[in-house]
């Protein structure tokens, strides 16, 4: 499905003189990742809906995405099965937050966020076998990692500070660092002990 609407749009944009024929392959591949990307937010954002938790789960989803993206990790072999993965493990991470912060179990949660953290910043980033990167690039994305997370960090320490009534909503914040982690050791253990696949998101 996903490939074949980005196949759809990309030829759209060729009828239209939009790009070249020779470019069709690698603006298919882009739009085939924020075809998977925006199908896989929407389904999550659908279930927060249902659960009343709208913009917990944008925050959720802006900090898991953001040291993601940069630190790397486990990759699925198909669209499909990418899709499932992330929402499954969104969602039961999200619940697993929503259970913690009704039992008050912030210190858990915090103890979580640092773990997760220090284990990205020891080994962050992790490449894919298919994908894998220069020795120059490693020095950028572990450089864009450091700097996200830390940025993080700050970012949720003011809002803390300054409005400590929005606790919970930090909380859903040091979740998503964990939930990228947990990504993050996935793809780390993927990368040592697996052969590349013929295709991988």
């Amino acid at each position: 499905m996903v490939t074949r609407i980005s196949n759809w749009i990309v030829s759209r944009w060729l009828k239209s003189d939009v790009i070249e024929k020779e470019q069709f392959r690698a603006y298919a591949y882009g739009c085939e990742l924020l075809v998977s990307d925006m199908i896989s937010n929407i389904i999550v954002l659908i279930a927060a809906l249902l659960m009343g938790r709208v913009i917990e789960m944008i925050i959720f989803l802006a900090v898991f995405s953001s040291i993601r993206v940069v630190s790397g990790g486990y990759h699925a072999s198909s669209y499909k099965n990418c899709i499932i993965v992330f929402c499954s493990s969104t969602i039961l991470i999200f619940l697993i937050t929503e259970l913690l912060i009704y039992r008050n179990f912030y210190g858990l949660i915090l103890v979580l966020a640092v773990v997760a953290e220090l284990v990205i910043l020891m080994f962050a980033p992790v490449d894919h076998p298919n994908r894998p990167l220069s020795k120059e690039e490693m020095i950028k994305y572990r450089k864009k990692t450091i700097i996200r997370l830390v940025s993080a960090n700050v970012i949720i320490l003011l809002v803390y500070v300054l409005f400590p009534e929005l606790t919970d909503k930090l909380m859903y914040a040091l979740m998503a660092i964990f939930d990228a982690a947990i990504f993050f050791v996935i793809g780390l253990a993927e990368r040592k002990y697996l052969r590349p696949t013929k295709k991988t998101i």
